[in-house]
């Protein structure tokens, strides 16, 4: 096993070297938004770029990035003068940035998981009946309604007829209620309809017939054999899942007013914010990059099989 997550680390790291690479070089294929604006003094643009760096050749800069990145250093906003890319996403002071995002996430993501397992378990051994089918509808919904939908009814609904819930900020937890439903319901949708046709398989596979056989209890078959394998495909999914979700959404965030990544995201490509787009891209593919080993070491403690493989 240990050599098996070893490998696997090897090539999560090579992959993020990959990332930052490739991110990097084709950034520089596109022009600096600040630097093209032709009411910049052709003094002032040379001044700002010698400021920033990128009067230097581009493989001397990779190296510096690099050399920066280890020390945790992404640099300067070109977008917001002053103001350090690291500071910006983490935001020690008031809490926004990434970890807003991550709280979003992270409660979305225990939500989707607990709801999505339960209600695709509970369908799979309830086929053609009721839960199935409300199951099924529940799946429907999530799957075809956008999340700006979701939110502009929640808030309809909670906020503005009955009342009960606040729609904006992300401060208590009557706060984190509404947008953790927008966020979690098309990720419940996904993992209950997976969940739901892996228990439907797994009904007539020969290990299931012979766990019968022997005249072994059914919460034992189903707890001890048909869900730990149904779980299988599921896992596969928790990987960009997690990341997508921990990282936040711009459309939940800018619904529900809170602070965290996605607006920096999109406000950095609107500007040509290079170190900016670079920081987060990073960002980003370094969660995804994580949560995927994460996925491929449970997988092997699910499935001996996987780690005996590779």
């Amino acid at each position: 096993m240990a050599r098996y997550i070893a490998r696997r680390i090897a090539i999560s790291l090579v992959t993020i070297f990959v990332l930052i690479t490739a991110t990097f070089f084709l950034l520089r294929l596109i022009p600096d938004g600040l630097f093209a604006d032709p009411n910049i003094p052709e003094a002032a643009r040379a001044r700002l770029r010698a400021h920033y760096g990128l009067d230097r050749p581009v493989i001397e800069q990779y190296f510096i990035y690099l050399r920066n990145l280890l020390r945790m250093d992404m640099g300067y906003s070109i977008a917001f003068p002053g103001r350090q890319i690291t500071t910006m996403i983490i935001d020690p002071a008031t809490g926004n940035g990434l970890p807003q995002s991550m709280r979003l996430g992270a409660s979305a993501l225990v939500v989707s998981i607990t709801m999505g397992l339960f209600l695709g378990s509970v369908a799979g051994l309830n086929r053609n009946k009721f839960w199935d089918k409300f199951t099924i509808g529940i799946a429907l919904i999530g799957v075809s309604m956008p999340s700006f939908v979701v939110a502009t009814l929640l808030i309809t609904l909670f906020g503005n007829i009955l009342g009960i819930l606040p729609t904006t900020g992300f401060s208590n937890i009557r706060e984190m209620i509404l947008p953790t439903i927008c966020l979690s319901l098309g990720t419940i949708a996904v993992i209950a309809r997976m969940m739901r046709t892996s228990m439907i398989e797994l009904e007539s596979a020969d290990f299931i017939k012979t766990a019968r056989s022997k005249g072994l209890k059914k919460y034992k078959i189903v707890l001890k054999h048909q869900v730990r394998n149904a779980l299988l495909p599921v896992v596969t999914l928790l990987g960009p899942i997690s990341a997508v979700l921990l990282t936040g959404t711009f459309v939940v965030e800018s619904i529900f007013n809170i602070r965290g990544l996605g607006g920096f995201f999109v406000e950095s490509i609107a500007n040509r914010d290079h170190g900016l787009v670079m920081g987060l891209t990073v960002l980003f593919g370094t969660f995804l990059i994580v949560a995927n080993l994460i996925v491929d070491i449970i997988y092997g403690f699910i499935d001996p099989r996987i780690r005996l493989m590779k």
